[in-house]
């Protein structure tokens, strides 16, 4: 839309010059055409008009192929064509890019009959291509203010869970401190992993691309989605880590040992011997006549530990 408001603009101003304008997609399709009538007529009669693929493979050297292979201003005069019908044309073309991650959006052509072709197509060609990439800035920016907005919007609504913004791209420009710890445990933060810098919400923002983050979150059945709009359109996502609270830990009880009656010296060895085992991974088997105390045993060590709010199955063998 940028790009053909932009050649609208543009083309009023060249009625009767010989020349048009012509945007493409980043395969050289043409998406418009505008310009001087005459020539928008010619051009038609060669193909070269909304549909018509002037790609390198499809239609040889031609200026908006060549832009796109080369990814930089080209000038194409009269014979340098390929095509023969073509060959009293000269074309004057540059990329387009993304503001925001510099990917190649299309091309801007300045095209027409080569002996009313002014030298200075080159130069014309990318300030038409600036002028297209300024207005897809400002619009980028909009629409980057609007997901902050909602971003803190909803971060006031969800303290707890982890949210990760994304735009329409899929790239990511802002997680909180959940969704950024939990990213960072599947080494799924883009680029190097460091934010470029913070939000007053206490998210980070970040400004290179993961192409799989997307997909994996999406996917994901412990995600929710929610899609953020501006006007009809929507730009971007917001993605929420629903925060799962721990079940409140038991605390580990100095007393849980109480449990075992008597004082006796072999008593307390054992009692000594079994604190060492409570904040252990290992499995510990007790051994004992019937009737010893070998369950209360396990059950000090099960309460007095970090699993003390797990269930105590009691096996005897």
């Amino acid at each position: 839309d940028a790009a053909l408001e932009t050649v609208g603009q543009i083309s009023l101003q060249v009625e009767g010059s010989g020349i048009i304008f012509l945007v493409s997609d980043p395969a050289g399709v043409i998406l418009a055409a505008s310009g001087d009538p005459a020539t928008l007529d010619s051009a038609r009669e060669r193909h070269i008009m909304p549909g018509g693929n002037w790609n390198e493979a499809g239609s040889g050297t031609n200026a908006v192929g060549c832009a796109l292979t080369l990814g930089q201003p080209v000038l194409i005069r009269a014979s340098e064509h390929f095509c023969e019908g073509v060959k009293s044309w000269s074309c004057a073309a540059t990329v387009i890019r993304d503001p925001v991650n510099r990917s190649i959006l299309g091309v801007f052509d300045i095209s027409g009959i080569d002996e009313r072709f002014d030298t200075q197509g080159p130069r014309l060609a990318l300030l038409g291509a600036q002028l297209i990439e300024r207005a897809l800035s400002e619009r980028a920016w909009a629409h980057r203010a609007r997901l902050l907005e909602y971003y803190i919007e909803r971060s006031e609504g969800l303290p707890n869970d982890g949210l990760i913004l994304l735009d329409k791209s899929g790239q990511m420009i802002c997680a909180n401190s959940y969704a950024r710890r939990t990213l960072e445990k599947r080494d799924a933060l883009p680029g190097d992993n460091r934010p470029s810098h913070a939000t007053a919400s206490g998210g980070h923002i970040y400004g290179r691309r993961n192409d799989g983050l997307w997909d994996r979150e999406r996917n994901n059945p412990d995600r929710h989605i929610e899609h953020i709009r501006y006007g009809n359109k929507e730009i971007g996502s917001l993605v929420i880590m629903p925060h799962r609270a721990r079940p409140p830990a038991v605390a580990a009880h100095s007393d849980a040992f109480q449990a075992v009656v008597g004082r006796s010296k072999a008593l307390q060895r054992a009692v000594k011997l079994a604190r060492r085992f409570v904040d252990s991974s290992l499995s510990v088997l007790l051994t004992g006549e019937t009737g010893t105390g070998k369950e209360v045993f396990a059950r000090c060590i099960h309460n007095a530990g970090p699993r003390a709010n797990a269930p105590f199955i009691g096996v005897n063998c």
